[in-house]
Formats: structure tokens, C-alpha cells, sequence
């Protein structure tokens, strides 16, 4: 039984991992604009926050990604100042379109 339950869990994460490269390939291969994405990304978001429990999954989401970009930056603040490094909040730079687009993507989260 408990073979069974790891074997579905192991074919989910599979299904879940490849959706998600699928879902990333255009932008990785420059088939589509930054722009598109997003808006293509805010429109699941809107279609999966009215589905039972998709505001919930959507903060989940959200959280974690919140939780290991910060660990990220705190990580790379660490690293940046023993090496006298330059900040990668300093160099890091979106384009006006994605920062308007991750500022509406909040209101789902």
C-alpha cells in the first residue's frame, strides 16, 4: 500500500515538474515576450483563485516563493560581503513591464 502511495506521489511530482517546464520553455527559448508571460501567468492565477481552494494554494505558492527569495538574498548578501562582491539587489533589474505585472500578480496572492 505504502509502495503504491510513493509511486503516485512520484508520478505527481513528475506530471507537476514537466507542466512546469513546458510552461517556462517559451520564455527560456525567447519564443514569447516577458509581457506575455505574465499576462499569461495572471490569467491562470485569476482562472485557479475561483476554483475551490485556489486562493489558499495561490498564497501557499506565493509564501514559498517569498520564503526562498529571501533566503536567496540573505545568502548572497552573506556571500557578496566576505568576497566584497557587488549586491545582486544592485545589479538586478526587471523590465517596467514585469514590475507592473508582479505588482497586480500580489492582488492574487
Amino acid at each position: 500500500h505504502l509502495s503504491a502511495h510513493v509511486n503516485r506521489h512520484e508520478l505527481r511530482v513528475r506530471f507537476l515538474a514537466a507542466n512546469l517546464v513546458e510552461m517556462i520553455r517559451p520564455l527560456v527559448e525567447d519564443a514569447v515576450s516577458e509581457e506575455q508571460l505574465a499576462h499569461e501567468v495572471a490569467r491562470e492565477c485569476d482562472a485557479l483563485k475561483g476554483s475551490p481552494l485556489g486562493a489558499h494554494i495561490l498564497r501557499c505558492i506565493g509564501r514559498a516563493y517569498r520564503i526562498c527569495g529571501n533566503r536567496v538574498l540573505k545568502q548572497h548578501r552573506r556571500q557578496t560581503r566576505l568576497k566584497g562582491l557587488k549586491s545582486l539587489d544592485a545589479s538586478l533589474e526587471f523590465s517596467d513591464v514585469m514590475k507592473d505585472k508582479l505588482r497586480v500578480a500580489k492582488n492574487y496572492v
